[in-house]
């Protein structure tokens, strides 16, 4: 089901309690966690194996399942969200690490989404928000769920946010 965004509707982003502007990272996302604890964890036992430290092997599972752990973490954490300042987004596990980053709607330059095989089947796109000025400031993400409906929404509100009209965009599904 496709939701309405709310600048399609007249109403602005002034209702704060919709959920309709915040997106996360597909299942996709979750599939280069699960490869890389699986390689910590294998690269651990063959070191063991060459040395003959039993101990090792254990001290590899572990890390490998560390390191699986934080890194699903790390994926649900991730969150980009629209509001009436700009596009955000929030990521981090560790208070040390969680940080919100973003583009201001007069800052922004253009909104992308990146297609191929796999975006498209399973819906999960590949994100570029530029920034005007600074391209150390862009956000680029990648396995958004629903990216394509993202960009369409952050380009509609910037269209509505510099005074102009929403464009008439024709996109087949």
């Amino acid at each position: 089901m496709i939701k309405i965004p709310l600048m399609q509707t007249g109403k602005g982003m002034q209702d704060d309690n919709d959920t309709s502007h915040i997106y996360k990272l597909s299942w996709l996302a979750y599939f280069k966690p699960f490869v890389i604890g699986i390689l910590v964890a294998l690269a651990g036992l063959v070191v063991s194996g060459m040395v003959q430290q039993p101990w090792l092997s254990w001290v590899a599972l572990l890390a490998g399942i560390v390191s699986f752990i934080y890194q699903i973490i790390y994926v649900r954490t991730t969150t980009l969200y629209i509001d009436d300042a700009g596009i955000w987004l929030h990521e981090g596990v560790f208070p040390w690490q969680k940080g919100v980053r973003g583009v201001k709607w007069r800052d922004l330059d253009s909104a992308l989404f990146f297609t191929g095989f796999i975006s498209w089947a399973f819906k999960s796109y590949t994100i570029n928000i530029g920034h005007r000025y600074t391209k150390g400031s862009e956000i680029h993400v990648r396995h958004v769920k629903n990216g394509k409906q993202f960009v369409e929404l952050v380009n509609a509100e910037h269209y509505r946010q510099v005074g102009g009209e929403s464009p008439s965009i024709n996109v087949m599904d």
